[in-house]
């Protein structure tokens, strides 16, 4: 049995991971990278969040809606509440999968999707940062965020940011129930853990 082995450069390896990895478009002569993630820090997350780049633009303007679930806010998506220029803003969530395939499906445009949490999932429809921190479980300024607080996203200068004095207020996180009561090692886990950044 006779078997071929391809061998490639790793000058071309590396080209080829590149090319797969980035899709580079050229806008006005330029070139310009229009996937893969950027870093942000502003008043919303002061330690940072994570902008996925395959989004509508490079600058976001609109209102906060605020949700402290997915499955409310999805239902919102599927009602018509929601417009071109609105922030949907989901705290408390670690995977938010099914509200970016909400997004997609519902054909929405021009609107942006924050989390403190992590976003699976891309869509060409919103801007998408995910994993602002701190948390709003951590007291961040997330957690004090209320509808119609206006947020500005600008890839750009890499910032996050919302007009809204948010020194004044409370945070609405509200620890919820735990049902590891009574093993002192996950109880402990959640009194001392931290965000990961």
């Amino acid at each position: 049995m006779n078997a071929q082995i391809k061998m490639t450069s790793p000058a071309t390896e590396a080209a080829s991971f590149e090319a797969s990895t980035f899709l580079v478009a050229s806008i006005a002569g330029a070139q310009k990278v229009v996937s893969g993630f950027a870093i942000l820090h502003g008043s919303i997350a002061p330690v940072g969040g994570i902008l996925k780049l395959s989004g509508f633009g490079d600058r976001f303007e609109g209102a906060a809606r605020v949700f402290e679930d997915e499955m409310t806010a999805i239902a919102a998506i599927r009602a018509g509440e929601i417009a071109a220029g609105t922030a949907i803003v989901i705290r408390h969530k670690t995977d938010l999968r099914d509200i970016v395939d909400a997004i997609e499906r519902s054909g929405i445009t021009g609107i942006a999707l924050i989390s403190d949490g992590h976003i699976a999932g891309s869509t060409a429809n919103a801007m998408i940062v995910g994993n602002c921190a701190p948390a709003a479980q951590g007291g961040g300024n997330i957690g004090r965020l209320r509808d119609g607080d206006m947020i500005t996203i600008d890839a750009t200068s890499r910032r996050i940011d919302t007009t809204a004095d948010l020194s004044g207020r409370k945070s609405s996180f509200t620890a919820p129930a735990r049902g590891y009561q009574g093993h002192p090692a996950l109880e402990k886990y959640a009194r001392v853990m931290t965000a990961a950044s």
